[in-house]
């Protein structure tokens, strides 16, 4: 059976060097045949591929004994053809995937400015011209910082501005962001008493600032995590009673 990863890997590296001479020797050389040298050569020539090219079958797949069609018997001619049809079925498909390949690359001329082309004018697939984008525009830690820095400011100052479960969300979702990162808002509780003094004014923000006071004192951390789950589970009971009444 053709093993379509015996002369390239998956990323699209060839196992083979080129070698023109072997490719013209009209004589098997060091247990090569002809026709494998041949083919030795097609995946030398397409190793930076991101799809791999199929195997065409060669008579020495069926008996290495013979190197032409010709030669071979009825029933080697059968896995011969079984082989082909697998072959064109491998090579319909790697198609297929170039051409979704060519797309992508065309969407990115088309979306890049281009100023910015220069950044991957000497790529040779469409995996190195994403690689070479990212490295060039990829945030640095200190933009990361910043940016999550002022969406906990945002989040801190605009609890009314959106529904309160996805205020709750990402106000999670931010702190855990930062939390990675070893963000001062982050440490101790300060993001629990940042976090109580956002909330909508009322008695239940009065109840939960007391308790977080009483935990201080007593030189307890109050995690954020808590208080947005004890929170969300009273805002929940809220909302089902004034539904009901």
């Amino acid at each position: 059976m053709i093993d379509p990863e015996k002369w390239s890997s998956p990323e699209g590296d060839t196992i083979y060097e080129a070698d023109t001479d072997l490719a013209n020797n009209p004589l098997p050389s060091d247990g090569v045949t002809p026709g494998q040298a041949r083919r030795r050569l097609r995946y030398t020539g397409s190793r930076r591929e991101l799809v791999l090219r199929p195997e065409y079958p060669l008579p020495e797949d069926i008996n290495p004994a013979k190197f032409d069609i010709a030669d071979l018997t009825t029933k080697e001619m059968t896995t011969y053809n079984f082989l082909k049809s697998l072959y064109e079925n491998e090579e319909a498909r790697a198609v297929r995937k170039r051409s979704s390949l060519s797309q992508i690359h065309s969407r990115i001329l088309e979306t890049v400015d281009v100023r910015h082309h220069v950044i991957f004018e000497d790529c040779l697939n469409v995996r190195e011209v994403l690689v070479a984008l990212q490295a060039r525009f990829k945030k640095t830690e200190h933009g990361k910082e910043q940016e999550i820095r002022q969406k906990w400011t945002d989040l801190m100052t605009g609890s009314k501005s959106m529904p309160m479960e996805h205020w709750l969300d990402d106000c999670l979702t931010t702190y855990q962001r930062g939390k990675k990162l070893d963000l001062e808002f982050t440490a101790k509780s300060n993001a629990a008493h940042a976090f109580l003094l956002a909330l909508p004014k009322g008695y239940q923000r009065e109840i939960m600032i007391d308790r977080f006071n009483e935990d201080k004192d007593a030189g307890k951390t109050v995690r954020l995590e808590d208080l947005i789950r004890k929170y969300r589970i009273k805002y929940t009971d809220f909302i089902a009673q004034a539904d009901y009444i």
